[in-house]
């Protein structure tokens, strides 16, 4: 077994577990059942009950970018793969997993609506793209949740870098002197263009640059996971 092969095996299996077993066999396929079963003996239609199965899979996309790399980086490395061939397997199969996860999960709810619409279950669908979308539509929906699900995978993935880096007291006092520079902008007026610009946008165009901001944020960690110890140093909080 060669370091590359063995570093791509490594977050493989990591993301079958995580994502194939953990998010859609263990909670989603159960939730959506669940739904199904109250679908049929109860009527919910007229009701304000709003059924979702998104929850799941958008707290777990954000946990696995914030840890999916930890553990594997110094086992990689002492396997004699490098930093940079790492970090490159982890965007892939990571990013992977993430959309392949969301597909599962558009399979269930599409058929959550096939029989709410033709009048098999009584149950109201919920879903982020309803506020954009009036009829539910399988690509646009499934491209909206790769917009989200890239944000909430930078993001996190992101923070998390700098949290390696730098510890958790610097990271918060940087975080702090951010949102103080931000509120600062905000209140005196600079920012206003911005967020008028982007409110003018189309729907599409908005989910485009949440997807622009989270893979924007995956490849700003790169540099900074490039030269990272293998461990935290003890006195990092």
């Amino acid at each position: 077994m060669n370091a590359v092969y063995g570093t791509n095996r490594m977050f493989y299996e990591d993301v079958r577990w995580f994502f194939g077993k953990l998010v859609i066999l263990f909670i989603t396929v159960p939730i959506a059942l669940m739904w199904l079963l109250l679908g049929l003996f109860f009527d919910f239609e007229n009701t304000e009950v709003l059924v979702t199965i998104w929850g799941p899979i958008y707290f777990f996309i954000c946990q696995f970018a914030a840890i999916g790399f930890r553990s594997v980086l110094p086992i990689a490395v002492g396997m004699g793969s490098t930093r940079k061939q790492c970090l490159r397997s982890f965007y892939f199969i990571g990013i992977a997993g993430v959309a392949v996860s969301l597909f599962l999960v558009h399979v269930l709810e599409y058929m959550l609506f096939i029989f709410s619409d033709n009048g098999f279950i009584s149950i109201n669908m919920a879903h982020f793209a309803s506020f954009f979308l009036e009829d539910y539509q399988f690509l646009s929906f499934f491209l909206i949740d790769l917009a989200i699900g890239c944000f909430l995978f930078g993001i996190p993935l992101l923070i998390s870098c700098i949290h390696y880096q730098l510890g958790f007291v610097p990271m918060i006092i940087s975080l702090l002197i951010l949102s103080v520079l931000i509120t600062f902008l905000y209140y005196a007026g600079i920012l206003d263009p911005l967020f008028g610009w982007i409110v003018g946008l189309e729907p599409a165009a908005i989910f485009g640059l949440i997807s622009g901001v989270g893979l924007l944020s995956i490849c700003i960690s790169y540099p900074i996971m490039l030269n990272a110890p293998l461990e935290k140093p003890a006195r990092r909080f």
